[in-house]
């Protein structure tokens, strides 16, 4: 008599005669409280779960969302989870997996249909070439965010590019070039590929490096690197173009106007953002 141990399966060998004795692993409970199975649904989605294996005294290891078989949409190393997935229009039958530290695996299936879209799911990114003086643009897969070039690769800024932004539609992105001290403006392609604009680029103060953008679309804040100023441009949200200097102002100015220098304020601007009024 021998025992032959395969992993989860102990085999019994008595003779010419053969039996087989299952041990079970434990398994995971995974209860998913949102989404609900069957319902429709607005992108992106917001999952949330939690897992529990009570056989392991190890706990649960990790949990995962499938949005299909075999891709991986979200995963934290934790008993619960609490994520908003894109997935663009159509039918899903997802899944929410966990693994235990006893080896045990559970799922639950979250069949959903996707009817509208509340945020636009990320399309490209694009990132700045200090030394080389350009833009590298990639397309973004918005399923699982992974990156790839867009065909034209990536395209002349000017002299030191060290920061960029896009207007709110994605239709536009303004590029900072600290080392030929302008500023560059681009229409973005359906592609994802940059096309400069007419009379671009334009002239700033002394070494632009910070920019802030109006989430309307209408105003284009810009802080240099050597001079405590931020300029504020007027943009003509048609062609994208700057219309004017709206004003150039000093952090901790309590007027607007030509270079206000007002208490003393010296500092030189390392970032801007813009807030927005949502109380009346």
């Amino acid at each position: 008599m021998k025992y032959l141990n395969f992993g989860a399966t102990l085999m019994l060998v008595l003779g010419p005669a053969v039996f087989t004795n299952v041990a079970f692993a434990t398994t995971p409970v995974v209860t998913v409280t949102s989404p609900s199975s069957g319902s429709q649904d607005g992108s992106p989605v917001n999952f949330t779960a939690s897992a529990s294996s009570p056989a392991c005294s190890g706990g649960i290891a990790a949990m995962r969302i499938y949005t299909a078989p075999g891709v991986d949409a979200y995963t934290v190393e934790a008993n619960s989870l609490n994520a908003s997935i894109n997935l663009p229009l159509g039918s899903y039958n997802t899944v929410v997996q966990a693994w235990d530290n006893c080896g045990g695996v559970g799922k639950t299936a979250v069949n959903i249909k996707i009817t509208k879209i509340n945020l636009a799911p990320p399309k490209f990114l694009y990132a700045t070439e200090f030394e080389a003086g350009r833009i590298a643009e990639y397309v973004v897969n918005p399923l699982t965010g992974s990156v790839t070039a867009t065909s034209q690769g990536s395209t002349w800024a000017h002299w030191g590019p060290v920061d960029i932004a896009s207007d709110f539609g994605g239709y536009r992105l303004y590029v900072a070039n600290q080392g030929s001290t302008n500023l560059a403006a681009f229409s973005i392609g359906s592609d994802g590929a940059l096309t400069l604009l007419t009379n671009s680029p334009f002239a700033t103060g002394a070494q632009p490096s910070v920019i802030a953008m109006d989430p309307g679309g209408k105003y284009l804040f810009v802080g240099n690197q050597t001079s405590p100023v931020v300029h504020s441009f007027s943009l003509d949200t048609g062609s994208g173009t700057f219309l004017q200097i709206a004003l150039q102002f000093r952090p901790g100015c309590s007027k607007s106007g030509p270079a206000v220098h007002v208490n003393d304020m010296t500092e030189i601007p390392r970032r801007l953002v813009i807030g927005r009024v949502r109380r009346p």
